[in-house]
């Protein structure tokens, strides 16, 4: 991926090839929501590529926490 389409791979209804003869298919939700979920337990959550036809990898950190301190977690993030 280029750098202009890591920036933009977690917006709702992105797509890094928008055309209509694309081999796969897809609304462009699946990175948002993924994002979204992921923020909401206090992690984190990126993409990296060495560039075009190299492959993407998405990372996703979640902290490991008792369940009553999790809300805490939250709470301090906001």
């Amino acid at each position: 991926m280029t750098e202009f389409e890591l920036s933009n791979v977690f917006t709702k209804f992105y797509q890094s090839d928008p055309s209509i003869t694309r081999v796969h298919g897809g609304t462009g939700l699946g990175l948002s929501i993924c994002k979204a979920i992921v923020t909401e337990h206090c992690g984190q959550i990126f993409a990296k590529s060495e560039g075009l036809q190299k492959g993407t990898e998405i990372h996703i950190i979640l902290p490991l926490v008792d369940v009553p301190k999790a809300s805490k977690l939250c709470e301090d993030r906001i």
